[in-house]
């Protein structure tokens, strides 16, 4: 009868248990890994999605000459749908569009808006940038499915996110309407894509 060796023709127990370990190991890094690289997917493909909104936008401010009107659904400006092909990001949500008021009938006789950014320094944006003559602001809740963005006296805050700001500055649950966000103080994620009026002149009017 042949005599078999196991550690020269198979595995041992031990090695077989070296295996299984390494492989669990493997998989518990892949399980962890799979989380971030979902939400970087997303995050990208919503900021793909914004940049084919602000292109919408251009190609109606040429025709046009003027900005399309958002809709106004529970104080929250949102796309019109028979413009914009596309209207909520990768979460499936309602991406928000802020429309300036222009100091003139047109776009390109027109000189400054109402809308202002503050990029907040702090939490509190006690200390801040200060971006005026803002054209539109399209805003994604990110990966909260939370738009924390509002507006306030034509100023719009957008808080460093390194931080870990926990605000909410904005709120829709009025039952009367589909689209909703909730009211909730947690960590600032809002993705946010905005023109300035000279840009916009710039792709539209040929002048900057």
């Amino acid at each position: 009868m042949e005599n078999l060796n196991l550690s020269k023709n198979g595995f041992t127990m031990v090695e077989l248990a070296i295996v299984l370990v390494v492989l669990g190991l493997l998989l518990g890094i892949g399980v962890t890994l799979i989380g971030p690289l979902i939400k970087t997917s997303k995050i990208r493909e919503t900021k793909k999605i914004m940049e084919e909104i602000v292109y919408t936008i251009r190609g109606y401010a040429l025709t046009t000459g003027t900005l399309p009107s958002p809709v106004t659904i529970c104080d929250a400006s949102i796309m019109p749908k028979n413009i914009f092909g596309k209207t909520k990001d990768s979460w499936r949500k309602e991406i928000r569009y802020l429309k300036a008021t222009l100091d003139g009938n047109e776009i390109c006789n027109s000189t400054t808006t109402n809308l202002k950014i503050y990029f907040c320094k702090d939490c509190q944006c006690l200390n801040y940038e200060e971006k005026a003559n803002i054209a539109f602001l399209l805003v994604s809740g990110g990966p909260n499915y939370n738009i924390q963005t509002g507006l306030d006296a034509n100023i719009v805050k957008i808080y460093p996110q390194y931080q870990q700001c926990q605000v909410d500055n904005y709120e829709c649950n009025n039952p009367d309407y589909a689209y909703k966000d909730p009211q909730r103080q947690e960590e600032y994620d809002d993705i946010v894509e905005y023109w300035k009026l000279e840009t916009l002149k710039g792709a539209v009017c040929g002048t900057l």
